[in-house]
């Protein structure tokens, strides 16, 4: 009986594996972890590594050997719901961030960690969001937001934060801290943060407006998009921001509107249809890992949308397309629904032209599983 219940297990494995297929040169792992948020690091350490909440993997050999290290679990943490994860670019340091609902106002929670030291933990009072950005290799920055209250002119409002901190394996402390309200909040709006930071100067989006502070004068600026961000990113001394339209508006360091460019356009197949799944950039340029599908006709001749690919594309100069590359190929047979609706892609990192994606999905309970992915770009 035993044996009958293992061969069942190992077949519907198998199956549920089927519509991914493993090219030569790459690799796919599966990870079964607890935690709700993870991320992948390869462009700062000897092996790409994982990290989760409370376990840490690394990566080695040409058959992708996973290495686990668990992590001090901390009770306190424990009662945080994960908002955030953030790979802070150097020697491995990562930050999760949760939120503590259950007090009369929200408790926002710091957990760093990294592959040397167990966690430690930082708490910030009042806080209900948050994102975090890498500075330095001896600093890192916050941007916090309170919930949403009415001021004295009875105007929607948040209070935020921006934050430094510094850090290493026996130091983590704020180094400096400046409030300011954001004032007629949209409350029918999510609150979606996205910052990043060029020398001395802070950009971020917050709902339908983009913000630039500078650390030196403690001066803030602000300019209306017209559209919900969700992405920004900072390339070339030129900051990009992605709207929800899959347009691209190109802004210079003094938030001046540059230029549009039409994202769909720009990545889209002829004889697929496309879905734009996450945009990241490195050193080297833009990349745009986009959902590709077909409608395919069944014995009964209803049409049905299958997974075709999950391609990354590289973004050039000009704004053009220089490479296209399979991240995962469906067998379009198996199953109706699309690869990305049943994995969310939520970390990618490249290092030596070689790209890794972390893609997840809830598999019941408080489980995940990760599927993680190594791809040649050239």
């Amino acid at each position: 009986m035993r044996f009958l219940l293992l061969v069942c297990a190992i077949f519907i494995f198998s199956c549920q594996y089927d519509e991914v297929n493993k090219s030569e040169d790459n690799w796919t792992k599966i990870i079964y972890e607890t935690s709700s948020l993870g991320i992948i690091e390869a462009s700062t350490s000897v092996y790409p590594v994982l990290a989760f909440s409370s376990n840490f993997y690394k990566i080695s050999g040409a058959d992708a050997f996973l290495t686990e290290t668990p992590k001090e679990d901390i009770y306190e943490f424990n009662e945080f719901e994960l908002a955030t994860s953030t790979s802070l670019k150097y020697e491995n340091n990562f930050v999760f961030g949760g939120v503590d609902h259950t007090n009369l106002s929200p408790i926002y929670g710091i957990k760093l960690m990294n592959d040397e030291f167990d966690s430690k933990l930082f708490f910030h009072e009042n806080v209900a969001q948050g994102v975090f950005f890498a500075g330095s290799s001896l600093q890192f920055h916050s941007l916090l937001t309170s919930p949403l209250y009415l001021n004295t002119k009875s105007e929607p409002t948040v209070n935020a934060t921006l934050c430094s901190y510094t850090y290493a394996q026996d130091l983590f402390d704020t180094l400096s801290t400046q409030n300011f309200e954001i004032t007629n909040v949209d409350p029918t709006l999510a609150i979606d943060l996205y910052a990043v930071k060029s020398g001395d100067q802070v950009f971020f989006v917050f709902q339908q407006r983009l913000f630039l502070w500078d650390a030196v004068t403690g001066e803030i600026k602000e300019r209306d998009t017209g559209e919900v961000a969700i992405g920004l990113y900072f390339l070339n001394d030129q900051l990009i921001l992605q709207p929800k339209s899959n347009e691209l508006k190109i802004y210079d360091k003094s938030l001046g509107l540059q230029e549009s460019v039409s994202l769909s356009a720009m990545v889209s197949l002829s004889d697929y249809k496309t879905t734009i799944l996450k945009i990241f950039i490195d050193s080297q340029g833009m990349y745009v890992v986009v959902g590709e599908s077909k409608a395919e006709s069944s014995s009964d001749d209803v049409l049905t949308e299958v997974t075709s690919f999950v391609s990354v594309l590289t973004i050039g100069e000009n704004w053009e397309l220089s490479n296209r590359k399979v991240v995962l190929q469906g067998n379009d047979y198996k199953g109706t629904s699309l690869l990305w609706e049943r994995f969310d892609l939520i970390s990618q990192d490249i290092k030596n032209d070689v790209a890794y994606f972390l893609f997840k999905r809830p598999i019941g309970g408080s489980k995940y599983e990760y599927l993680v992915k190594r791809t040649a770009l050239y």
